[in-house]
């Protein structure tokens, strides 16, 4: 099975954090695509119990079907209402279970204009060794944050 994955944002002046989940595109491994709603996470919780909320996601990934798709999957107005509010949300950290000791932390680069292409440097990728508290996670998380960066012409 492929990693568990999930993309953490944050927003671009409140400080407030959002997550787009994960699903596995088929039982063998490889890809995965993006599922349901936005979950939504304040600054507090963020660094009091970020960590556990992301293990605790990571633990239903291999049971989510890919084809109930996500809030900014497809053409419809909705999706492209979720897509845009999720611009508002101008950073983003994949956070991925590489093994059972270890998460990676991934700063996107947004390389296109509509923000909705990047990639995620591997010199730039911090290793996460399990068990750690939250308050080590959270503050991994905002060193990758500040790694984060647009190359697009906007």
């Amino acid at each position: 099975m492929n990693s568990p994955n999930i993309g953490v944002y944050k927003h671009a002046t409140t400080g407030a954090y959002l997550f787009l989940r994960g699903a596995p595109l088929g039982p063998e491994g490889g890809a995965s695509t993006a599922f349901g709603e936005f979950v939504h996470v304040s600054a507090e919780d963020m660094r009091a119990k970020g960590l556990d909320l992301i293990l605790a996601d990571f633990q239903e990934y291999p049971g989510r079907d890919p084809k109930h798709g996500s809030v900014v999957s497809g053409f419809t107005p909705e999706a492209k209402k979720a897509s845009k509010f999720l611009k508002d949300y101008y950073d983003q950290v994949s956070v991925w279970h590489t093994s059972e000791s270890v998460l990676s932390l991934g700063p996107f680069c947004v390389t296109g204009r509509a923000r909705e292409s990047g990639v995620v440097n591997k010199d730039d990728v911090q290793l996460i060794s399990l068990p750690c508290s939250n308050e080590v996670f959270f503050q991994k998380l905002l060193g990758a944050f500040e790694k984060c960066c647009n190359v697009a012409n906007v």
